[in-house]
């Protein structure tokens, strides 16, 4: 009598679901496929997300624009474009290094209107429109995921946004410099002359913007010139590569000896390698190569980052990046090695320039040029990271870019928007005209006076004249302009100017005298008003003994 053997079962696993593995699997596969088509669908979108961005960027620049008066940086700068006719505009822009195409755009923009926002709209247009080219050369070189993640990072820079509103060249060059390497590379893979005349004609117009361009020209020349090299262009290509060269040499040479060279060794000069911009040239008394290099490297990073412990961390995601396009592994079409060098190269002339020392390296709006090179890198090593995922990359960018915003840490050469507001600078102006008695005489020093300049005089400046010790005078408007010839002299250093200037033109300064000055240590948004002295944010009055 055989009986078969069933073994028993635990009650509890009779009424188990059996189809619930199957369930997981179905619903992971359904968000798999949800995610796929979202990745799909963002990617063939991806100009419009980055468009988007730019709309955004310009938002936020126009709103940074609009807020605040020009700091004495700007006022001098508009000095040139200020003056009547061409040839005094030429003659103007010399006092200074950058290139004479924006003094002439500013020159003509004057008759159109007037104001701060106006007048820094290259910048402001400029600086939104440099993450949309950007993106089309690195999308082209590097993938369109890493396209994306630069115009993320040039558009929500907080060093950026701040650098595109104010009225400084560096945005315009940058924008000449990013659209020049899209038409070098669009000119490699096309085989295309117009292209390559096109990145000749960008290439001259941003050194004719900043003449430091010669910088980005001489590293984007070796990085070309390693790819003829390795002959990626026919005879009659080398030929035209060869003409933009020689045109932006041309272009220099003209420049250095109709205008840098008056500069060279000036005090300027000296006062930037040796006080406000020593950081950032290599003292081989005070430090070895290697720390000043660095150092400065670091620097950069965190200005253009504007926060030192994200720019230590970006810092090794270039490094990672370049690692990953120089082992192939990068994205660039065909595993191409040597777009790598083109984020290096640009990194070591700056730095040689510091060395020499030419030109500055480090922390400082000097270099944003490079942020084009460094946001590239970094873009290759997110894009891997995230595996080229635009989906990712477009949900990280939303929670983490206004975390960036809000971590940003001031940096020491930008105004502080509270005490840099445009009714503030209304306020002074206006609380001078209505003293009784008139005042006759303003006592100011750099700063002050090429705001002054700005303001009241419009760039119209009468009856010059040089006074020992280190001091000089005009007419300006209504006023007896005197100013010391130093940077940031607090009130009584004023005072104390004004009285050795008496004493070597007694005739020359009358009553009343104010002084002004524009003051670097006030971060409260004050109003006071007194019948001999008045406050208004940084903006200092104060009426001068009498003799």
């Amino acid at each position: 009598m055989a009986q078969s053997k069933t073994k028993k079962r635990n009650p509890r696993t009779l009424n188990a679901p059996k189809a619930a593995p199957a369930a997981i699997t179905t619903e992971s596969a359904a968000v798999g496929r949800w995610f796929a088509a979202a990745d799909s669908w963002l990617s063939r979108r991806t100009e419009w997300v980055v468009w988007a961005m730019v709309a955004a960027g310009f938002g936020l620049r126009l709103a940074r624009a609009a807020t605040n008066y020009l700091n004495g940086d700007e006022a001098m700068t508009m000095t040139a474009p200020l003056q009547h006719g061409l040839e005094n505009v030429y003659h103007a822009m010399l006092a200074h290094p950058h290139g004479p195409f924006p003094n002439f755009l500013l020159h003509f923009m004057s008759f159109l209107g007037s104001s701060e926002l106006w007048f820094r709209m290259p910048s402001v247009v400029t600086g939104a429109l440099l993450p949309y080219v950007a993106y089309r050369w690195a999308a082209a070189t590097f993938g369109k995921t890493a396209g994306m993640v630069t115009a993320s990072i040039l558009a929500f820079s907080p060093a950026l946004i701040i650098l595109s509103a104010q009225v400084r060249f560096y945005m315009i060059q940058m924008f000449f410099l990013a659209v020049s390497l899209h038409c070098l590379e669009q000119a490699f893979r096309e085989k295309s002359a117009g292209w390559m005349r096109a990145f000749g004609a960008a290439s001259v117009m941003a050194l004719l913007t900043e003449y430091m361009s010669i910088l980005y020209i001489g590293a984007i020349g070796v990085y070309a010139l390693l790819r003829i090299l390795n002959k990626e262009l026919q005879p009659r290509l080398i030929l035209e590569w060869a003409g933009t060269q020689a045109a932006a040499v041309a272009v220099l040479l003209l420049g250095f000896a109709t205008h840098l060279h008056r500069l060279k060794g000036n005090g300027g000069e000296r006062f930037a390698q040796d006080v406000w911009l020593r950081g950032s040239y290599y003292h081989r008394e005070a430090q070895g190569l290697w720390d000043f290099l660095r150092g400065a490297t670091d620097a950069l990073f965190g200005y253009v980052f504007s926060n030192a412990a994200l720019g230590t961390w970006m810092f090794f995601f270039f490094v990672f990046g370049v690692a990953l396009l120089l082992w192939g592994k990068g994205g660039v079409p065909g595993g191409r090695r040597l777009p790598g060098l083109a984020l290096v190269l640009p990194f070591l002339f700056t730095g040689a320039a510091a060395c020499l020392p030419l030109y500055p390296y480090g922390g400082s709006r000097h270099d944003a040029f490079l942020a084009i090179f460094l946001a590239a890198g970094i873009a290759v090593a997110i894009a891997f990271l995230a595996r080229w995922k635009i989906v990712v990359l477009l949900a990280a960018a939303a929670w983490l870019v206004p975390m960036w915003m809000n971590a940003a840490q001031h940096h020491v050469l930008d105004d502080i928007p509270q005490v840099s507001k445009r009714a503030q600078m209304e306020n002074a102006l206006a609380y001078l005209s209505t003293r009784s008695p008139k005042p006759r005489v303003l006592v100011a020093d750099q700063n002050g006076s090429v705001t002054l300049n700005y303001y009241i005089c419009h760039g119209e400046v009468k009856d010059w004249r040089a006074l020992k010790p280190n001091m000089t005078s005009y007419r300006c408007g209504d006023y007896r302009i005197l100013t010391v010839e130093d940077w940031g002299i607090p009130m009584p250093g004023l005072s104390t100017s004004f009285v050795l200037a008496r004493r070597v033109s007694p005739d020359l300064f009358p009553d009343p005298a104010w002084g002004f000055s524009v003051a670097f240590n006030r971060f409260a948004d004050l109003s006071v008003s007194q019948e001999n002295s008045a406050v208004f944010g940084k903006l200092e009055l104060l009426r001068l003994p009498q003799r």
